[in-house]
């Protein structure tokens, strides 16, 4: 079966994370992204075309190359949380979290033991019948990754009281939301800017991983030099578009 994940553990180790969105439904792009040496990649189903025969044949293909793969859900519903476990997912990108109870909700629907996910090992995660009840808790447990994105100014407002939350490995801030909610039309805004810090700084007192979505390599870069522990660069579309741009426009000059 697929090899372990150290996913949640490399994000506390200090080592800056890249990873992607994968907004494509196709296998063969998760592939060729766990090609590329990035440390993860985010399935985006609130925001691109997956069912859930997509979203596992995706899953297949990254846990195949040995690529840890989250999935960015359409909401925190515990069914949600939980198939995309079972089929094998690293862990879960959970949108909109503004209060705690959001937060706990969605480990206690990832987690067998003090939570509520229901038992299989019928599913890939549970190496379709292979692994016996005492490891598959243990591994699925250990191995089950939350992520909560901040992207509304309620939760900036109460972010000190997220990140001290124990069921959260860590935090993905999503300024294209956040400038909506503060009724902006820019993420490069002084007042979102303002908030990123905010919320980088509340993680970092509170020992919390903090990442960021970052446009192209020139964002990435000036947020690893502002202390971001991972950064979710661009997708597999918007590095097609980029490539054949520069391509027209290069041969055209």
């Amino acid at each position: 079966m697929f090899n372990p994940s150290t996913l949640r553990k490399r994000l506390v180790d200090g080592k800056p994370l890249l990873g992607t969105f994968v907004k494509t439904p196709s296998h063969a792009i998760v592939e060729v992204i766990a090609r590329s040496n990035l440390d993860f990649a985010v399935i985006d189903a609130e925001h691109a075309p997956f069912d859930r025969a997509q979203i596992d044949m995706c899953v297949l293909a990254a846990r195949a190359c040995g690529l840890d793969v989250l999935i960015r859900t359409s909401g925190s519903s515990a069914p949600e949380i939980q198939n995309v476990l079972d089929l094998g997912a690293t862990g879960v990108i959970i949108p909109k979290v503004n209060e705690s109870r959001t937060a706990r909700e969605a480990r206690r629907a990832a987690s067998y033991v003090g939570g509520g996910r229901g038992y299989s090992n019928s599913p890939r995660a549970g190496g379709y019948g292979c692994y016996d009840m005492n490891a598959h808790i243990e591994r699925a447990d250990r191995e089950a990754t939350i992520i909560c994105q901040i992207e509304d100014a309620e939760a900036v407002n109460g972010v000190d009281a997220l990140a001290a939350l124990a069921e959260v490995d860590g935090f993905l801030i999503g300024r294209a939301d956040l400038a909506v909610s503060l009724g902006l039309d820019s993420v490069e805004a002084h007042v979102v800017n303002e908030a990123v810090n905010h919320v980088a700084a509340a993680c970092k007192v509170a020992g919390k991983p903090v990442g960021i979505f970052a446009a192209d390599r020139e964002e990435a870069a000036r947020y690893l030099e502002q202390g971001m522990d991972f950064i979710v660069v661009g997708s597999d579309q918007s590095a097609v578009l980029r490539h054949f741009r520069n391509l027209v426009s290069s041969l055209a000059n």
